[in-house]
């Protein structure tokens, strides 16, 4: 009888530290699904700025590209007139040598006129 209670003593004991293991894995098992849920929260809220970084990525190419456009375009422009600034510099520089050419003509003329005119008064006063 005696070894009978004692056996069932040690299975009470046994049985009892069994419930205080499993309560204890139980709390380890409730402690390790609120980290799990958290960290899927935190997972959750990461995927959620990475979507918005990723989106705020694509927005700035698209102003880059943009960007780069209306700068091609404004260098287009550039060339544009830089070409038509030029071949009006041409004209203007031709226009200026004959227009030299043109006073040195006249030039040499009226220098003639005035020998002319000075020969003339010179002879109209000898006689």
């Amino acid at each position: 009888v005696m070894s009978q209670a004692s056996r069932i003593d040690r299975m009470l004991t046994q049985a009892e530290a069994r419930k205080g293991a499993l309560r204890m894995a139980e709390e380890s098992l409730a402690d390790a699904a609120d980290e799990i849920d958290e960290l899927r929260r935190k997972l959750d809220e990461a995927l959620a700025d990475a979507g918005k970084a990723t989106e705020l990525a694509r927005a700035k190419e698209r102003e880059r590209r943009a960007l780069a456009i209306r700068v091609e375009e404004a260098d287009e422009v550039k060339d544009r007139e830089t070409s038509s600034l030029r071949d009006e510099a041409e004209r203007l520089r031709a226009r200026a040598e004959a227009a030299e050419a043109i006073e040195a003509e006249l030039r040499a003329r009226l220098d003639a006129s005035a020998v002319a005119r000075d020969d003339a008064m010179g002879t109209h006063r000898a006689a």
